[in-house]
C-alpha cells in the first residue's frame, strides 16, 4: 500500500528533524558552538541554515567525509550566505516535483495575455518558489535574463525533460501567432515527436544538416529585415514595436531549439559552415526578438566557440561528469555533485547561481499535454 501524501511529508520532516539533531551532536563532538538558524526541506535535500561566525566553509568541506561515515549525514553543497553558511544534506529518498503541480503555482505576465515569456524552469531550493528565464525586456517582477541560453546535463541529469518542460511552457501560455518555434535534432526528433504537430512549430523537426544551415541563414536574413522594419518605425526594439501595434501587426518572438549540438559540431565541414551564422544570431539578435536554446550533453571548446559561449548569458546546468565539464558550462564548478535528474544549478543573466529541481513530466503525461495544447488553439480565442 502506497502512503498518502500527508504521511510522506511527516516521515520527510521526521528525517529532517533527525538530521538536525545528529548535526547538532556532531558539532557539539568537534567544540564547535554554531546556532542552527532555520531549516527547509526540498526535493532533493534538507537545508540547514548555520551561523558562520562559528564555523567556516573550508572547515565543514574537511569535514564531509566524517559526518558521511560517523554520523550519517551526507552533505552535498556547503554554500556561503550572508551571516550564515547553507548546508544542504541529500534526503534518503527524493520528493519527485511534477509539472502538473509547478504549473499550478505558475505566474503569468498578466499585462500581456498573449505573449507569457518567463518560462517555468523549476522550484528553488533556498525558498522553495518558482523561478523563471524572463526572455521579455517587460516582464515586471522578474528579473530579465540574458536572450539566449545553454543547456548542458549528462545522461540521467533530466535535460530531456527539461528541454521538453520549456517547449511546452512556450505553446502553452503563448498564442501562436505571438511565438514560432523552430527545433533541430540530429537524433530525428526522436525524444520530440509529440511537439510535431504543436501549432508554434515551424518547419518540422529540422534532422539534416543541410536544412539546418539552410534553416540558420534564413533566420539571420529574418533577423536583418526585422531591424530594419522596427527602427523604420522608429523603435529600438521589439518590445517596443510590438507596443505600438495592434495583434495582428506585431512581431512575433523566434526561439530557436538546437538539441545535441555538439553531434554535428564535431562535423568540421558542418562546424565551418554554421559558426559563424550562429555566433552573428547570437551577437545581434537580441532587439529582433530572436532566442537561441543551445543544447550540449556535455559543452566543450571543439564544439562551442568563445563568442557563443560568452553570448550564451543564460545557463541551466544539470548534472555533469567532472568538475572541468562544469567550469567550462557553468563557468564554475558545483555542476559535478548534483544529483542528476533535474537537480539543477541556473544562471540567469547574472553570475548568482540558483539551486532547484525541475518539474517531471512523464512520456505518456507529455503526449496528453501536447495534445491539449494542440486542441486549445485550435480553438477559437476569444
Amino acid at each position: 500500500m502506497s502512503m498518502s501524501k500527508d504521511e510522506a511529508e511527516h516521515l520527510s520532516q521526521k528525517w529532517l528533524d533527525d538530521q538536525v539533531t545528529r548535526f547538532r551532536q556532531a558539532l557539539q563532538t568537534e567544540e564547535r558552538d554554531a546556532p542552527i538558524q532555520g531549516v527547509r526541506l526540498t526535493p532533493n535535500a534538507g537545508i540547514v541554515h548555520i551561523d558562520g561566525s562559528a564555523v567556516t566553509v573550508k572547515w565543514l568541506s574537511s569535514k564531509r567525509v566524517d559526518l558521511l561515515t560517523q554520523h550519517s549525514i551526507n552533505i552535498v553543497r556547503i554554500e556561503p550566505q550572508p551571516g550564515h553558511i547553507a548546508v544542504a544534506i541529500q534526503r534518503p529518498e527524493r520528493r519527485i516535483l511534477h509539472l502538473s503541480e509547478a504549473w499550478g503555482r505558475r505566474q503569468l505576465h498578466l499585462s500581456s495575455p498573449e505573449a507569457n515569456m518567463a518560462l517555468f524552469v523549476g522550484e528553488r531550493e533556498d525558498t522553495g518558489e518558482p523561478f523563471y528565464l524572463s526572455l521579455d525586456q517587460d516582464f515586471a517582477g522578474y528579473h530579465r535574463a540574458d536572450p539566449h541560453t545553454l543547456v548542458s546535463g549528462t545522461t540521467g541529469s533530466g535535460k530531456g525533460i527539461l528541454t521538453s518542460n520549456l517547449i511546452l511552457d512556450l505553446c502553452a501560455f503563448n498564442d501562436p501567432r505571438s511565438v514560432e518555434i523552430y527545433l533541430i535534432d540530429p537524433k530525428h526528433g526522436a525524444d520530440y515527436l509529440w511537439a510535431r504537430d504543436l501549432p508554434h512549430l515551424r518547419g518540422g523537426i529540422v534532422a539534416r544538416k543541410d536544412a539546418a544551415t539552410a534553416l540558420l541563414r534564413r533566420l539571420v536574413r529574418t533577423m536583418e529585415e526585422r531591424y530594419s522594419r522596427i527602427t523604420e518605425d522608429g523603435c529600438a526594439n521589439i518590445d517596443q514595436y510590438n507596443r505600438k501595434h495592434r495583434s495582428s501587426d506585431r512581431i512575433p518572438r523566434i526561439v530557436v531549439f538546437f538539441d545535441e549540438v555538439a553531434n554535428w559540431m564535431q562535423d568540421e565541414k558542418f562546424k565551418h559552415e554554421v559558426e559563424s551564422v550562429i555566433d552573428e544570431i547570437a551577437t545581434k539578435s537580441r532587439a529582433a526578438g530572436l532566442h537561441l536554446f543551445m543544447i550540449y550533453q556535455r559543452a566543450d571548446n571543439r564544439v562551442m566557440s568563445m563568442q557563443l559561449r560568452t553570448n550564451l548569458g543564460n545557463r541551466l546546468i544539470l548534472r555533469l561528469g567532472d568538475e572541468g565539464s562544469s567550469k567550462i558550462a557553468l563557468g564554475d564548478k558545483g555542476a559535478e555533485r548534483l544529483l542528476g535528474k533535474g537537480h539543477i544549478i541556473a544562471k540567469l543573466g547574472s553570475d548568482e547561481k540558483i539551486y532547484g529541481q525541475v518539474p517531471f513530466i512523464g512520456e505518456d503525461e507529455i503526449v496528453v499535454v501536447a495534445d491539449a495544447i494542440k486542441r486549445a488553439w485550435e480553438e477559437p480565442q476569444e
